[in-house]
Parts: C-alpha cells; structure tokens; sequence
C-alpha cells in the first residue's frame, strides 16, 4: 500500500491528520522520541515500542525529514513509568500476566489441543493417502503385465504372418 503524505503551508495550530491509521500531528517543543523515552525511562527502544503496540502509550506522529516520526507527551511517559511500577497488570506480546506471577502463558493447553487435533487429523490423512497409494501402485502393476502380455502377443502374431 503506498503512503501517501501531504503537507500545506499553514499558520501553527493544533492539527490532527490521519494517514493510513497513523494519527499525524504538528510537532510540539517538549515532544520526546522514541530514543528520548528509552534514555528517561531506562529502557530499551524496543521496550517503548512494545508498550505502543500493547496499547500502553498513544502512537502519535509528527511529520519528520524522513517521514512520520513516533512522539510522546512527557505527561504520557510519567503515567507509563507510574502504571509499569506500581505492579499494574503488564501486557507483553498481547499476553496479560501479574507482576511475580506464573511464567506459564494461560491460553496454551487450548492451542496445544489444537495444534494435536491437527496432527491426528493429518495423520489419518496421511493414513488414507498412503492406502490409496498402494492401491493405485497394485493397479499400475497389473496395467503393466497386462500391456507386456500385449506386446508380447503382438510380438507373436507379427512372427506368425512374417512366416506365412
């Protein structure tokens, strides 16, 4: 899908643009990126955009040198780094689990029993196709004695008029 982006020469306001999902707004002097997030909270780059994708912090864009640029109010960082500390639920990679909690992944004996049902399922396929195969190679046997018995007889009978 090609991005489009449009700029217009506008007196300086508050502007909300949408492109493509991105929501596209005029930068602002204490707007923080994704690199300056990560130096404040002591965390990573990759850490700050997980918690964007889990919904934790707002994907807002300004238009940059290089395109659209992901930043943030200091305002949303500070409740980040209060909501991560104070044992808050954590959403990681659509996962929610409890601070201390159980490492095991709740929703995992179902996919489990799904992914074994598939195995079963392709198993018995497996099973039939086999079946059929040995049942298609029985046949191609008898076409093929069937046909060097033919060719054997009409081997035979161009004998028998060549001596005629």
């Amino acid at each position: 899908m090609p991005r489009i982006w449009a700029v217009y020469p506008i007196q300086r306001a508050w502007i909300r643009i949408t492109i493509c999902g991105m929501e596209i707004v005029d930068a602002c002097p204490n707007d923080l990126t994704v690199q300056d997030v990560a130096r404040i909270a002591g965390r990573s780059v990759k850490t700050v955009r997980r918690a964007v994708h889990a919904g934790q912090l707002p994907m807002r864009y300004v238009l940059g040198l290089r395109g659209p640029q992901l930043v943030f109010q200091p305002e949303e960082i500070e409740r980040w780094q209060v909501q991560r500390t104070s044992g808050a639920t954590l959403v990681k990679a659509g996962r929610k689990r409890q601070r201390g909690g159980s490492r095991k992944q709740p929703g995992v004996a179902p996919k489990v029993a799904a992914l074994v049902a598939l195995l079963e399922e392709q198993k018995s396929t497996i099973s039939y196709l086999t079946e059929r195969l040995a049942e298609q190679e029985a046949r191609l046997d008898k076409a093929s004695a069937l046909l060097a018995e033919l060719v054997s007889r009409l081997g035979d009978q161009t004998k028998e008029e060549s001596v005629r």
